[in-house]
């Protein structure tokens, strides 16, 4: 049954939704920490490189392996996908800043204004996949609120980043007089979330009915023909169905 359906088409779409589940769920991880009363700016920075690679692999599978590639729900996949790997892979190069700067000494005064010009101009190339993806979502009235709320995160975002560049950089210019190194590499990923198996779900052998299969194929009716049955069924008893596996009321 599953075969006559291209979105579920052997399980690509469900094993996609698993992904972004996934990484969505890290992404309320990465929330609940920057909410705390004390942050772990160097736990977050990891935790936002692996929310960038589960998307990166939400991406792949979205663009390469769906056999729906061509419908409207693929393509704001792949939109969304597109705009959340490169948006955290800035948020993590801000954390490694924001680390930074806690430590308030001259070396990493220097070092958090590398990492925060580099998530400044990570965050300039995240704004037009950003832009593409809400201008999409927009054309859906029923996600207006989703719209507004993406825009706002991500402005918050950009100021953040602008502003803390601003403290570390008027810290330097006028305490420590350090030369500006090269960003910190890439940390390494971290993960906290897990998939839990959901108990097997137990369905109706109707559902491998070849009968049952077949009756759920549309059939071609002629609009006179459609009224003149309607006509005479309102006058009559129930029908029975196409086959014998299903009843008509």
């Amino acid at each position: 049954m599953l075969k006559r359906v291209p979105d579920l088409a052997a399980g690509r779409f469900p094993q996609l939704l698993v992904w972004i589940a996934l990484a969505e769920a890290q992404e309320l991880v990465v929330l609940r920490g920057v909410t705390r009363e004390v942050v772990d700016y160097t736990l977050l920075a990891k935790l936002s490189v692996d929310i960038s690679a589960r998307y990166k692999e939400c991406m792949k599978i979205a663009s390469m392996l769906l056999t729906y590639s061509t419908s409207i729900t693929a393509e704001r996949v792949r939109l969304y996908c597109a705009y959340k790997e490169p948006y955290y892979q800035a948020m993590s190069t801000y954390f490694q800043g924001a680390a930074c700067m806690q430590k308030e000494d001259a070396r990493n005064c220097v070092q958090a204004v590398a990492n925060l010009k580099k998530a400044s101009v990570l965050f300039e190339a995240v704004g037009p996949l950003e832009k593409r993806y809400e201008g999409k979502m927009a054309a859906d009235k029923e996600e207006k609120e989703r719209v507004t709320l993406l825009s706002t995160v991500f402005l918050r975002s950009q100021q953040i980043i602008s502003r803390d560049l601003d403290i570390v950089t008027h810290r330097n210019d006028s305490v420590y007089y350090e030369p500006i190194p090269e960003p910190e590499a890439v940390c390494n990923a971290l993960s906290l979330v897990k998939p839990t198996k959901l108990p097997a779900v137990t369905t109706s052998d109707l559902w491998r009915d070849g009968e049952v299969a077949n009756c759920l194929k549309p059939t071609a009716v002629v609009a006179s023909d459609a009224t003149t049955e309607n006509q005479q069924q309102g006058n009559s008893r129930p029908r029975e169905g196409c086959c014998s596996s299903c009843i008509i009321c």
